[in-house]
């Protein structure tokens, strides 16, 4: 499955977001792979807004931190697991606590222990595009489950 769209710019890529965020339920989780600068956080932090946490702009990239909690009506866990080399690092920050069960959860670079996330997440591929010296970005939608599908047609439309 790989229904997308072209993101012109960041302000775009956030916008999107907050579609997502508006659609999510409790227990969601979106797995985010792209390279570094691909828009993962900008996402994320349109998802905040979406979600109505108290301080959308305070979303920041957590990849030092590994895990950043946002309080709102759902919380939003945001995890970056970039610098974690597998499984029984991210079990042991405790995030099986969360996944799937607590808010909502986005997850950078979720690729690192693939293992951890849940069969159900929402997979989504950010990629930067260049057109002559424009960089644009391309969303995707790359897992092939019941909740993929839902998310899809729901801030996609169709």
């Amino acid at each position: 499955m790989k229904p997308g769209l072209d993101l012109p710019d960041l302000g775009a890529t956030e916008a999107f977001g907050i579609r997502l965020g508006q659609w999510a339920s409790a227990g969601e989780v979106f797995a985010l792979v792209g390279d570094i600068g691909a828009g993962k956080t900008s996402l994320t932090r349109g998802i905040a807004v979406g979600l109505a946490v108290g301080n959308p702009r305070g979303v920041t990239s957590p990849t030092f931190a590994l895990w950043q909690i946002h309080a709102g009506p759902l919380t939003l866990h945001h995890f970056d697991w970039y610098r974690l080399s597998g499984l029984d690092e991210v079990v042991g920050l405790g995030v099986d606590e969360v996944l799937g069960v607590d808010g909502v959860c986005v997850i950078e670079w979720p690729n690192r222990a693939m293992e951890a996330v849940p069969v159900d997440a929402v997979w989504i591929e950010l990629k930067v595009v260049l057109d002559g010296a424009i960089a644009n970005r391309r969303l995707a939608f790359i897992s092939d489950n019941a909740r993929t599908r839902s998310c899809s047609r729901a801030v996609l439309g169709g």
